[in-house]
C-alpha cells in the first residue's frame, strides 16, 4: 500500500494491516509525520499542486519536497506601498517647485537678454553717437563732471525713424572726476541727418539747466 505524506509529499510504501486491525499509523520516512489511516474506508484523494519553482506535483505543503521552495502564497508587505503612496505627493510637489523655479529663471534670462540687446542696439545707433558727441563737446557739462567723462552702460530712451526723418530721446548718465549728472537729449532727423533739438542736465548745485537750440549750435 502506498501512502503519500500530507506534510512533505513523500511516497511511503506500507504493508497492509491484518483483518482485525481497523486503523494503522503510518510514519513518514522523510519528515517523520504520523498519519492515521482507517482501513476499509475510501479516503478523499489528495489534491496535488505543482511547485512554482521546479514543477514537481505533490500535496499542498508549506515547502516543496523536491527543491524546498515556498509552496504557500505569502502576501507582500503592503506597508511598503503605503509608504510610497505617502511620499509620492511630496516628491511631486518638490518636482513642481523645481520646474516652476526653472521656468521663472528661464523667462527672466530671456527678458534680460532681450532688454540688453535693445539697449545695445540703441547705443550703437547714429542718434546716440550724435548725442554722445554733443555731451563730450559741451562746455557746461564738462565743467560739471570734468573732462574725463564716462558714460553709463545702458542708456534710457527711444529711437523712431521713418525714411530720412525721425526723432530720438535719450537719458544718459555721465560721470567724471568732478561729479556726475544725467543728461536728457532730444534729437530730430531731417534729410538723413541727426541734430540736437534740446538738451538738459543737472549742474553741480542740483539745478536742472536747459541748453537751448541756439546754445547747442554755438557749442
Amino acid at each position: 500500500m502506498i501512502v503519500i505524506c500530507r506534510n512533505c509529499g513523500a511516497v511511503n510504501n506500507v504493508k497492509k494491516g491484518t483483518k482485525t486491525t481497523s486503523v494503522i499509523d503510518v510514519k513518514c520516512r522523510q519528515c517523520g509525520t504520523l498519519t492515521s489511516l482507517e482501513l476499509g474506508v475510501t479516503s478523499r484523494s489528495v489534491d496535488m499542486v505543482k511547485c512554482p519553482a521546479c514543477g514537481y506535483k505533490q500535496p499542498q505543503t508549506e515547502r516543496c519536497a523536491k527543491c524546498g521552495a515556498d509552496m504557500i502564497f505569502r502576501p507582500r508587505d503592503i506597508s511598503v506601498f503605503e509608504e510610497f503612496d505617502e511620499k509620492k505627493p511630496k516628491v511631486l510637489a518638490q518636482r513642481y517647485k523645481v520646474l516652476m523655479v526653472t521656468a521663472v529663471l528661464l523667462v527672466l534670462m530671456v527678458f534680460l537678454g532681450i532688454l540688453t540687446a535693445v539697449f545695445l542696439m540703441m547705443k550703437s545707433s547714429d542718434a546716440y553717437k550724435v548725442a554722445e558727441t554733443f555731451i563730450v563737446n559741451n562746455k557746461d557739462i564738462r565743467e560739471t563732471v570734468g573732462d574725463d567723462m564716462k558714460f553709463g552702460f545702458l542708456p534710457l530712451g527711444s529711437v523712431k525713424v521713418s525714411g530720412q526723418d525721425g526723432v530720438a530721446d535719450f537719458k544718459i548718465h555721465v560721470k567724471g572726476s568732478k561729479g556726475s549728472t544725467d543728461v536728457d537729449v532730444f534729437l530730430r532727423k531731417q534729410e538723413g541727418t541727426w541734430r540736437i533739438a534740446t538738451a538738459t542736465y543737472t549742474d553741480r548745485s542740483g539745478t536742472r539747466q536747459r541748453i537751448t537750440p541756439s546754445a547747442v549750435n554755438k557749442k
